[in-house]
């Protein structure tokens, strides 16, 4: 924490005191978020193809320290070694919808993170913005759902050669994702 100046005023006279500063460090509630959904991501992604763990658990491990110490290459390198992993289910020949769970997860985990170090940046780890917080989680959980569920869909009506569609259309669904949590607005909490 910083310390800044301020001014007491004791029995009218004025004397300058030290006093703690906004706590700048992520917000609890979605860094709580961000290490759930990397494990749960890793989890499911280790019931498919057990060697998927390999990865996974080093990014919720690598994701959980950048959201405790606020880093966001720590975020991004753990959220990248949690798709990583649902890329090497899929290929391992994971069920399609466990490894579409699992990357949808691994995004939710990277996305929270991020988020977590952002508000607390902006706005410190103290203020109220649990439901601010739970508002983007939502959007980014429908999003995820849309793409995940166009992704499954256009799997079961190809059904052809399953690890090479599946990792295409894991990947296709993954950008799709980013590229719809890019363009959702943020909300200025003034709503």
């Amino acid at each position: 924490m910083e310390r800044v100046a301020g001014v007491r005023d004791l029995a009218g006279r004025r004397e300058v005191v030290g006093v703690t500063g906004v706590d700048r460090s992520p917000t609890r509630t979605s860094g709580r978020i961000a290490v759930l959904a990397g494990a749960a991501a890793a989890v499911a992604l280790a019931t498919g193809s057990l060697p998927s763990l390999a990865l996974g658990g080093p990014g919720v491990t690598v994701l959980a320290v950048g959201v405790r110490r606020g880093e966001h290459s720590f975020v991004s390198v753990g959220g990248f070694g949690l798709f990583l992993a649902a890329l090497l289910a899929g290929v391992a020949g994971a069920p399609v919808p466990t490894t579409l769970v699992g990357a949808a997860l691994a995004v939710l985990a990277w996305d929270a993170g991020t988020g977590a170090i952002e508000l607390g940046e902006q706005v410190g780890r103290n203020a109220a913005t649990r439901s601010a917080e739970l508002a983007h989680v939502s959007g980014t959980v429908t999003v995820a759902a849309v793409a995940g569920g166009l992704a499954y869909g256009t799997y079961a009506a190809t059904a052809g050669g399953r690890p090479v569609t599946a990792l295409v259309l894991l990947t296709f669904a993954a950008v799709a994702l980013a590229s719809g949590l890019r363009l959702m607005p943020v909300s200025d909490g003034e709503s």
